[in-house]
């Protein structure tokens, strides 16, 4: 799924490419060395859901109970705000794909 939960806000084609693009250079590297799968490492996985947030509590949005932040009272258990977006802007974002790609993909783990 190309646009996903945790996907820059704002430029949705853009983000599109930039995340296409990013999944095309870890495709390529995971040919050039016989990988068949690749998983992020859990300390990745933290680090991640701990900038998204943060950046999410800067919001006014954070402290609004609405579809946006995933409650939707039409569903059983979806009464607690969950963050969707990535809310930290997407020159930033961008950055850290770019950092994650640098030094064979460190924050994964690969499987031939």
């Amino acid at each position: 799924m190309v646009l996903a939960p945790h996907t820059a806000r704002g430029n949705i084609p853009r983000n599109i490419e930039e995340i296409v693009d990013w999944i095309t250079g870890m495709i390529e590297y995971m040919c050039e060395n016989d990988l068949t799968r690749a998983e992020p490492r859990k300390a990745a996985v933290d680090e991640w859901a701990d900038l998204n947030a943060k950046a999410f509590k800067k919001l006014l949005s954070s402290q609004i109970v609405f579809r946006q932040t995933g409650v939707n009272q039409n569903v059983e258990n979806r009464n607690v705000p969950r963050i969707l977006g990535y809310n930290d802007g997407a020159v930033r974002k961008r950055k850290k794909g770019q950092k994650a790609a640098v030094g064979d993909y460190q924050k994964f783990d690969f499987r031939n």
